[in-house]
């Protein structure tokens, strides 16, 4: 479907997608499957509640688009690497504050409740992994639909499934880049409304694609106690891959 015809019927519907070269925002929580598991799905329910609300409710902030969900992961697109950035710092401090079930803390490693020595509160709730890709047309075409049942804008391409690959390297609670997206914020950290630090974490594979996509974390100022525990899980992660490179 050509761009035009994808315009009017987005403007027609009120949606505002971004046309040429979005920056994608992918989403999961972590261990969500085995959550799902408890109180035959009730406990789980209660806990998307407030993680959809905060994914939703900050979206028109940053001029962000859903393009689509697949269970409790989003997918979504932003007009500026700026945006997508602050979006994200935003719905991490977000999620840490909210008032979460109680039932729900420390029912399994990934909603372990932690504070720092000081008391800081480092993790508390469902912790979602994000991961944020810049779409240029070096990666080469990025076709876009209309999706015939939600009515909304679809991307399909490399660049999109770069972005779904970065949305899903990360531990819960990390904010993952590719290295596009890293240079801009190294070149233009001031203009972020959030101080943050970069980290090179290291190179992906992408078998598939036969190719690997370099990896950077980035961690807003008053969650920097979580880089313990992201370098960690990196390193295991890299181990595991060494082991079943090794069979």
């Amino acid at each position: 479907m050509s761009d035009p015809a994808l315009a009017m019927a987005n403007a027609a519907a009120g949606y505002s997608p971004p046309m040429e070269n979005p920056i994608f925002v992918f989403t999961d929580v972590e261990s969500s499957t085995q959550l799902w598991g408890f109180e035959d799905g009730a406990l789980m329910r209660r806990a998307n509640e407030i993680h959809e609300d905060i994914i939703r409710g900050s979206l028109a902030q940053f001029r962000g688009y859903e393009i689509t969900t697949a269970g409790d992961a989003f997918q979504l697109a932003f007009f500026t690497i700026k945006e997508a950035v602050e979006y994200c710092f935003q719905v991490q401090i977000k999620l840490l504050s909210a008032h979460w079930p109680k039932k729900l803390h420390n029912l399994v490693p990934a909603t372990t409740r932690k504070k720092t020595k000081t008391k800081r509160l480092v993790f508390s709730g469902l912790r979602i992994r994000m991961g944020i890709h810049d779409a240029q047309e070096s990666e080469g075409s990025l076709v876009k639909d209309i999706h015939p049942v939600t009515g909304k804008v679809t991307y399909t391409g490399l660049s999109e499934v770069i972005a779904n690959e970065i949305g899903d390297v990360g531990a819960g609670g990390q904010i993952c880049v590719t290295r596009r997206v890293a240079e801009w914020l190294s070149v233009n950290s001031s203009s972020v409304g959030h101080t943050f630090h970069v980290d090179r974490m290291g190179e992906h594979p992408i078998p598939q694609l036969n190719m690997t996509v370099e990896v950077f974390q980035i961690i807003p100022h008053g969650l920097e106690a979580r880089k313990k525990t992201f370098d960690k899980r990196w390193a295991d992660r890299l181990e595991a891959i060494k082991v079943v490179d090794d069979l």
